[in-house]
């Protein structure tokens, strides 16, 4: 078992697109995975130091902000891009459409 754990990936967000046909994606916000004591405290864990210290380990894993999305006709970001303030304003519209959540269908526990 690995003692000493610590994963944390954030902002991401893969869409593919087919020339205004449909649109889909998965956001994640952040997912992230570590160490933790009982109190689910993050710890670094030394055993050779204090082996008898650490006996009950945990692992903790968070995500947050995770959706999946499915847009039939949707407004396309990667059409047209033929100069720079296309890239630019695409890009735009791109971060307040993750911001904004339209068209995202939202899967919680």
């Amino acid at each position: 078992m690995i003692d000493n754990i610590q994963i944390k990936i954030r902002n991401i967000h893969i869409r593919i697109e087919n020339q205004n046909k449909y649109a889909f994606g998965i956001t994640l916000g952040e997912f992230s995975l570590h160490t933790t004591n009982e109190k689910w405290e993050k710890i670094f864990v030394d055993r050779a130091s204090k082996p008898e210290a650490f006996t009950k380990l945990l692992k903790q894993m968070v995500i947050l902000r995770f959706a999946i999305y499915w847009s039939p006709n949707p407004k396309s970001f990667i059409a047209n891009l033929n100069t720079y303030q296309d890239q630019e304003h695409s890009i735009q519209d791109l971060i307040t459409f993750i911001k904004t959540g339209d068209n995202i269908l939202e899967l919680r526990n």
